[in-house]
């Protein structure tokens, strides 16, 4: 459930629910309900690569968006160095 300051009418809570469902790794489709009755909006989510993805809403607005994301949860892997590189450097010498 999600709820949000911004609505068209000053009377509504603003309040929705969206159901969702994963119909393959990179492509998911979700409907999300007003409350109040008032909107319905069905988005489709396609993951391009692993940082770009496309969305598609149709409701009471039809809406294309192109969304990039940068996760911080793993830091650490963008700044090591290349597991190849890593296995170079660590190999013994021939005698």
């Amino acid at each position: 459930m999600r709820a949000s300051g911004d609505s068209a009418d000053s009377n509504a809570t603003g309040a929705t629910v969206m159901v969702g469902k994963r119909l393959a790794r990179n492509f998911y489709v979700a409907y999300e309900q007003s409350l109040s009755g008032a909107l319905g909006t069905f988005q489709i989510f396609y993951d391009l690569t692993t940082r770009l993805t496309l969305r598609a809403q149709i409701g009471q607005q039809s809406v294309i968006d192109l969304i990039y994301t940068v996760r911080f949860d793993r830091v650490g892997e963008i700044f090591e160095p290349p597991a190849r590189s890593r296995q170079l450097q660590s190999s013994p010498k021939p005698p």
